[in-house]
């Protein structure tokens, strides 16, 4: 790793040193991207150069010169310059996207006839080229769109490109390696300028080079270890931010009927700050999301066999939708309908299996069926039992979406889910079990199958989709809860506290900050709930340092009026306030007078 490690710190040097004179020349000519009031992709609050593009290029560039890499072709050459100055002329006039897409496409499919990647003699060379282009200028678009928080782009791709890099160079591709090390280096050498507080911005002139040059990389690396369409699925998610950030907005902004190059606030970005999430969490959040793509991808492309693979890539995806689900944002339930509703069944049942759950339960369900297969028989299939299982797969999978519709599974807010909603699902699990058992017992008549197995993925799949649906509840705790600067503590540790601090935690507008819970009961005392403690009320008068609050919140009406009445003598004694939780339901007047 002695090389592709020289080639990052070479990369990172010269884009550092690159950066300044960048930014000057920005100002120079007056490349400048200047604050814009109410608009989704310009938050930032001060007028900032672009043009940061240009040293991360002069990086990359200048090292694969140095180092003599031969995977500097002039097609590579070439398109990486093209996408620099298309660029730089996108940020200082605006070009129409057509245009764009038009170089774009022009650069992909040069790199890809001329490099060797696709060639005439090859079996379906047509649809190759048709799909590495395609995939190449979605990934340059993708990198592009995502560039809208200050060192989310060069970041995220300094993890994929490093991770590439240690994948390419125990894989076998020294030379791939080098370029990928340097790729990631120069968005290093970029990174403290664009960070925090920037003081220049990549610019589409950074973001279409970075796209463009990573994706040729790619391609060039996958027809290199042997072109196949598994090869290039699993390569794809080393760029797992910019391709998932662009892929979630395109399909929220179709499913809500908007223009797919909208600036809508469907981006990953902007739906973490719906959901309160500050710069720092965010950038964290998805640096996260391309490391652990990156590290699905490097399993994925060095696994020992398909099935390992497979299931990686099954995992991969399978997180990838759960936090899709959570930054989907509550729309979503406004073109839902219930079947309580009356709605049309057709229009219901189109507009239920539109959702992000049947995609998750559709690779959980073969997910269960193929590792219950793999344990039966120890990873080694009979051919027979193989053709069995992938000729009953889809009947499988029909019998178990029928089920979860008819129990009700789909029209479920799982955010908030229950005891019962869980209690459901099993049931749908265990109806769709036997329906599928019924199913295959009268089309094949069971035969070549292993009954066994119908029993394990039943198990199997109740745990994943439980687990997939309750960690959408789990993941309402990651968003920030209310921290507001009076600090108060919860009279009665049942369920009417409980009811009383979720609603603090999630409504900053009370700006209460939850210390504690006091209770009578002496088995609670000593305790915790939700994770705060429970003090005996008997102590409560003596209460000080951390626990101190400077109101009482009584949750219970279970207090007599004697106790009430020594709960208001503390209040009087140590200056605090106390205040009663009290849920009424009110009439309201229907009268056409008060309108």
């Amino acid at each position: 790793m002695t090389l592709p490690l020289q080639s990052g710190l070479l990369g990172a040097a010269i884009s550092f040193a690159a950066t300044p004179v960048a930014r000057s020349l920005a100002r120079a000519i007056g490349l400048i991207d200047h604050p814009v009031a109410n608009h989704q992709g310009k938050t930032h609050a001060k007028a900032t150069p672009l043009l940061g593009g240009l040293a991360v290029a002069v990086g990359f560039l200048a090292t694969v010169v140095l180092l003599g890499s031969p995977l500097l072709s002039p097609a590579l050459l070439s398109g990486g310059i093209a996408m620099v100055l298309l660029g730089a002329a996108d940020d200082r006039w605006g070009l129409d996207y057509r245009l764009r897409l038009g170089v774009q496409s022009l650069a992909a499919l040069g790199f890809v006839s001329t490099t060797g990647v696709v060639t005439p003699e090859m079996p379906y060379a047509v649809v190759w080229l048709l799909v590495l282009v395609g995939w190449m200028v979605w990934t340059t678009n993708s990198v592009n769109l995502m560039d809208n928080l200050d060192g989310t782009t060069s970041g995220s791709l300094a993890i994929g490109g490093s991770v590439l890099a240690v994948t390419a160079w125990y894989g076998g591709h020294p030379d791939f390696a080098i370029a990928y090390a340097a790729l990631a280096g120069a968005c290093l050498g970029f990174l403290p300028f664009n960070i925090r507080n920037a003081s220049i911005f990549l610019g589409d002139a950074g973001t279409l080079f970075l796209g463009f040059t990573l994706s040729a990389l790619v391609v060039a690396n996958v027809r290199a270890a042997g072109l196949t369409f598994w090869r290039l699925a699993a390569f794809t998610p080393f760029l797992a931010m910019p391709i998932y950030d662009a892929t979630f907005a395109t399909l929220r902004r179709i499913s809500f009927g908007r223009p797919i190059f909208l600036a809508d606030g469907s981006n990953v970005t902007f739906r973490f700050r719906a959901r309160k999430f500050g710069k720092t969490r965010i950038l964290s959040f998805e640096y996260a999301i391309a490391a652990a793509g990156a590290a699905g991808a490097a399993v994925m492309v060095m696994a020992p066999s398909i099935a390992v693979g497979v299931l990686t890539a099954v995992l991969v995806i399978g997180l990838g939708v759960a936090l899709g689900a959570y930054l989907w944002g509550e729309e979503r339930v406004d073109w839902r309908q219930t079947r309580s509703a009356g709605g049309n069944f057709s229009r219901n049942l189109i507009t239920q299996f539109l959702s992000l759950d049947t995609f998750v339960d559709f690779l959980l369900i073969v997910l269960s069926y193929g590792v219950a297969y793999g344990l039966r028989y120890n990873w080694a299939w009979p051919m027979d039992m193989r053709e069995g299982f992938l000729g009953a797969l889809p009947i499988i999978v029909v019998c178990h979406y029928a089920s979860f519709y008819y129990v009700g599974i789909y029209s479920r807010l799982w955010e908030y889910a229950s005891v019962r909603d869980l209690i459901q699902l099993a049931q749908a699990v265990f109806f769709g079990g036997m329906l599928s058992i019924f199913a295959t017992a009268s089309l094949y008549r069971l035969s070549g199958f292993s009954r066994s197995v119908f029993f394990v993925a039943a198990l199997l799949l109740l745990c994943l989709t439980g687990a997939a649906r309750l960690s959408r509840r789990a993941l309402l705790h990651l968003a920030p809860a209310s921290s507001g600067s009076e600090r108060a503590m919860i009279f009665g540790a049942g369920r009417a506290g409980d009811l009383l601090f979720r609603e603090i935690l999630h409504n900053p507008n009370l700006c209460l900050r939850v210390v504690g819970f006091i209770d009578d009961d002496p088995s609670k005392c000593a305790r915790r709930f939700h994770g705060l403690p429970v003090i005996d009320g008997g102590s409560l008068a003596t209460l000080n340092g951390q626990l101190a609050p400077s109101q009482i919140l009584v949750s219970t009406e279970k207090l007599t009026s004697e106790r009430l009445s020594g709960l208001k003598a503390v209040a009087r004694q140590r200056g605090w306030r106390l205040r009663a939780m009290k849920i009424e339901l009110t009439p309201v007047d229907l009268s056409l007078e008060n309108e």
